[in-house]
């Protein structure tokens, strides 16, 4: 294995680590923004996010 390699390979898996992170907060914002969309009014903040992290979770 020549060393362009081995630095070819550290920037793919770099690239796709940003890339994982940058689908995870879109994601993450959308199933927000779905919790909020469907919430009844006069809910606390609590109730809001222990939502979000369950809906969080299924995806």
């Amino acid at each position: 294995m020549s060393y362009d390699f081995l630095e070819d390979i550290d920037r793919i898996g770099a690239d796709a680590y940003k890339q994982g992170e940058e689908d995870t907060k879109r994601r993450a914002i959308e199933v927000l923004a779905s919790v909020l969309e469907n919430w009844v009014h006069g809910g606390d903040a609590d109730c809001i996010i222990a939502e979000f992290e369950e809906e969080l979770m299924k995806k």
